[in-house]
């Protein structure tokens, strides 16, 4: 049987300290993916040519929409039959992929599997808000009953790798929604009975640094509601 062909999708956005390590975490794969796209989300630095300089990666540019239309535009032009969406200041695991892929392949009833996280904590970085147990996880939106109190193991919405016709069927990240786009759309995938498996293996290094985008726990946090609401708007809906 042939193996299904995997596409990653990096967005990025003034990502030039970082993306290097995160795409080299993507070509060191224990199972290779066929296509890596890094969508270079209106960066001033050099983030697109750092991406550039990596063989078979294949990078466009667009003005700066957020995170999620650059993930749609990565997805825009995709080939593979299984899709996974890396951050570009993270790092696989290097048998991510492979975990992953091969779960999808025993678990035909699984549209999408996520899996956990260790979290790396920069120099002259703090703990962020979302690591010190301030708010609902993944965990609890999946049922889990426990979660790490210092996010270290927590099942991380960003870490899926997801069959082409489950992503179809959910449809594109929510492009109004620059923070919890992630878990708004793992909403909605299990809304409408895609299901949704949580690895207990590690797939991911979460780097934890000054720029990252989650230490605005105000609009962090609205975000967050705005997820929950539109869930508990939709299932009104239906009611």
């Amino acid at each position: 049987m042939t193996e299904p062909a995997i596409s990653v999708v990096i967005p990025a956005f003034e990502a030039e300290s970082y993306i290097g390590k995160a795409i080299e975490s993507v070509l060191a794969q224990t199972l290779p993916a066929d296509q890596v796209i890094v969508v270079d989300d209106g960066s001033s630095d050099s983030t697109a040519a750092i991406a550039s300089g990596y063989d078979g990666v294949n990078v466009i540019r667009q003005a700066n929409r957020g995170p999620s239309a650059a993930r749609n535009a990565g997805f825009a032009i995709c080939t593979g039959d299984l899709l996974a969406f890396h951050d570009s200041d993270d790092l696989m695991e290097p048998r991510k992929l492979e975990l992953q892929a091969s779960y999808l392949a025993s678990h035909p009833g699984c549209g999408c599997v996520v899996g956990r996280q260790r979290v790396k904590i920069e120099d002259g970085s703090k703990k962020p808000f979302w690591a010190r147990g301030k708010i609902l996880r993944l965990n609890n939106a999946l049922g889990e009953q426990t979660s790490p109190p210092d996010g270290e193991g927590s099942a991380h919405t960003m870490t899926m790798l997801v069959r082409r016709e489950a992503f179809l069927v959910v449809g594109p990240f929510d492009e109004e929604m620059r923070m919890a786009e992630d878990i708004d759309w793992i909403f909605r995938a299990l809304e409408l009975g895609i299901g949704v498996d949580v690895l207990y293996d590690s797939v991911l290094v979460g780097r934890i640094h000054a720029h990252n985008m989650t230490h605005n726990e105000e609009e962090a946090a609205r975000m967050l509601f705005v997820a929950f609401k539109r869930r508990m708007d939709r299932r009104r809906t239906k009611i």
